[in-house]
């Protein structure tokens, strides 16, 4: 049980970081775009 839950954890994607590397290509991108819309609205929502 506690194995499971700790790979569940590792498996998990990092906050700006690549999830482990399958998904890195489309991940990468997918979160490049979001970062930019994410701040562009923190730069709103402190305006």
């Amino acid at each position: 049980m506690d194995g499971e839950a700790e790979i569940t954890k590792d498996a998990l994607p990092k906050e700006g970081q690549p999830s482990g590397g399958e998904t890195s290509p489309s991940e990468t991108t997918y979160t490049g775009e979001q970062v930019k819309v994410l701040i562009s609205q923190r730069h709103s929502t402190l305006d």
